[in-house]
């Protein structure tokens, strides 16, 4: 088989059509992982009354739960990035301000486990970064600050390629996902 090679005939000033055919590739992936979330339900252990109510209250607070943190966008956002980059992750925590449980979504650049494993439970550890503000990161670790300023700084956000705004450092958080 030949193979040409052809180059631009266009002028200069000429408007040249250029069609995007992985968007549709990329709308149709997200389209389809969205319409799929998962649903809770509790079932009662026995079929006495004590244990049906206490499944149904336990199901009327997980709902709650699931409304109250948006885990509808929280998976819309997980499959976009699924879908581009082909990984993402959930992370939940403690949130002692809240006094809530708390669900992050996890960009794929954001992500790091061990070099070499196969999948993500081979790994011996696992880790998520954000990007955090420099001051409230010393006053949360006290015993720290001096370590914390000696930081390099953020300075781009690998995700969309801006520049970060001054004061932020990269924090990695143990991530159990």
């Amino acid at each position: 088989s030949t193979r040409q090679i052809v180059a631009n005939t266009s002028l200069p000033g000429e408007n040249q059509t250029v069609t995007n055919h992985m968007q549709g590739i990329y709308r149709t992936s997200v389209a389809m992982l969205m319409s799929r979330f998962p649903q809770l339900t509790v079932v009662p252990t026995t079929p006495s009354s004590d244990n049906i109510k206490k499944a149904i209250a336990c199901e009327a607070v997980l709902q709650f739960w699931w409304k109250d943190s948006r885990m509808d966008r929280r998976l819309a956002q997980a499959s976009k990035w699924l879908s581009m980059c082909g990984n993402a992750a959930l992370h939940t925590y403690f949130d002692p301000e809240r006094g809530l449980p708390v669900t992050e979504t996890v960009k794929s650049y954001d992500l790091l486990f061990e070099a070499n494993a196969n999948s993500w439970e081979e790994s011996n550890w696992r880790a998520c970064r954000k990007v955090v503000l420099r001051d409230a990161l010393a006053k949360s670790y006290p015993k720290y600050a001096s370590y914390i300023n000696s930081l390099p700084s953020a300075d781009r956000d690998e995700n969309q390629n801006k520049s970060m705004p001054d004061g932020r450092v990269d924090m990695w958080d143990d991530c159990p996902c």
